[in-house]
């Protein structure tokens, strides 16, 4: 790391190295970090911006263990599409909104035109809540009623640096599950047994799997 880079020294930064005559996207995935013997390091060439949470780097190693793939495919989908060099302000409304945590069974079985926003505001008080659905109609949907209900909406992955600054709710579809959300309130998985929220390219990792280890790992329903 160069000394004028020391914005790198976050991990999951994105950044660019020279490699064979092109340069290349990588992650920042440890600090301070020695390398092995006979490795000859070489200085990277560019900050791109903002990425994946350290918390979300290791969940990424995880999931490409579990579904034997690379990590690198994983880390792709979480990063934003865009570089993000900044972030907006936060947009936090949930003690404005006035709703109070309660607690969430790990299945929650309701009629098919039954509405699902009364049990995502739930849990808003708890801290951001993402919301993952299987098709697009049903992410515009569910982020029009979070903005009825007064809730700060993030529809990654076109407003991942507003999840990444702090939103009530985060939702989006299956890649949503790898959305940044600081300070995890709980994660809703809608339709939990459609076949979209299955990645059809390897590795595929399904949405449910990779919320289920992942609100373990913030101990949040």
């Amino acid at each position: 790391m160069p000394d004028d880079l020391d914005e790198t020294r976050r991990p999951g930064t994105i950044v660019r190295i020279d490699l064979q005559g092109r340069r290349v996207r990588g992650w920042v995935v440890g600090v301070e970090v020695e390398p092995e013997p006979g490795v000859r390091l070489r200085p990277l060439a560019k900050v791109t911006g903002r990425g994946p949470a350290p918390e979300v780097i290791d969940l990424a190693r995880w999931a490409a263990h579990r579904w034997a793939g690379r990590t690198v495919h994983l880390l792709r989908t979480a990063s934003p599409e865009r570089a993000v060099r900044t972030l907006p302000p936060a947009q936090v409304h949930r003690r404005a909104a006035g709703w109070t945590p309660s607690s969430s069974p790990a299945l929650l079985r309701r009629p098919p035109a039954a509405d699902p926003g009364p049990v995502v505001a739930s849990l808003v008080g708890r801290g951001p809540v993402i919301v993952i659905a299987p098709t697009l109609r049903q992410v515009r949907a569910r982020a029009a009623d979070a903005r009825r209900r007064g809730f700060g909406v993030a529809v990654v992955p076109d407003e991942w640096a507003q999840a990444a600054a702090g939103a009530d709710i985060v939702v989006g579809t299956r890649t949503a599950v790898w959305a940044p959300a600081p300070g995890l309130g709980g994660i809703v998985v809608i339709d939990e047994h459609d076949e979209g929220l299955q990645q059809e390219q390897a590795p595929t990792w399904h949405a449910r799997d990779v919320a289920v280890e992942r609100a373990r790992r913030a101990g949040v329903p």
